[in-house]
């Protein structure tokens, strides 16, 4: 007999997910433990709290999915037996510790996208279904441009064939620590190269 999730938040499984924005072209703002101790008002080690930042954290955390956007979550409010034993003692202090958000999210959206969609292996005992998962998240891009920007440390996709599907892979690099202090100059720069690409350089004069 299926149970409520804890604090009614509910969270597709990856599979569900990555479903649902392959059909609709979603955009996707993924949430993990440490956007949600920003939110709580603490600082965590690649960014210190700032209140613009978490207003805008906070507008997207209570916003419910639709095909335009997907807002994913941990999925880690059922069945936390399938993790391995540090990360089921992790999330069993993280989650009576966030209780006043977690019941804000179920109260207010009826139900989330996964996170573990580009983590799909890292804290599951069983890691058999992690290559099905990156051969589906990896047609999210497939035979597409696409930019990345990431922080001076991240390296995604690197030393490995995550975008190797892609049709051309571009990167801006912003800092390693607190890159929201940066958030117009990193803004300015996605903008000069949508222009590039679509030919309308003269657009944003000031970038």
């Amino acid at each position: 007999m299926a149970t409520e999730p804890l604090y009614g938040v509910t969270v597709k499984d990856i599979d569900q997910t990555l479903d649902y924005i392959l059909a609709h072209h979603s955009s996707v703002a993924r949430f993990g433990d440490g956007e949600i101790d920003l939110i709580a008002g603490r600082d965590i080690p690649y960014q210190v709290y700032d209140p613009a930042l978490v207003e805008r954290l906070k507008r997207l955390l209570y916003t419910p999915s639709h095909p335009e956007l997907v807002v994913c979550m941990s999925d880690v409010f059922s069945h936390l037996e399938r993790y391995t034993p540090a990360a089921q003692a992790f999330w069993a202090q993280n989650r009576p510790a966030n209780a006043a958000i977690y019941q804000l999210m179920g109260a207010n959206v009826d139900w989330y996208g996964n996170t573990f969609i580009s983590r799909p292996y890292m804290n599951w005992q069983d890691k058999r279904l992690a290559q099905g998962y990156f051969a589906k998240l990896r047609q999210l891009w497939d035979d597409r441009d696409i930019l990345i920007v990431e922080g001076q440390l991240s390296r995604s996709g690197v030393r490995n064939d995550l975008f190797a599907n892609a049709k051309s892979v571009q990167r801006i690099l912003g800092p390693a620590h607190n890159a929201f202090a940066q958030y117009n100059v990193l803004k300015a720069a996605i903008k000069k190269i949508w222009a590039r690409q679509a030919g309308l350089i003269d657009a944003w004069p000031n970038c």
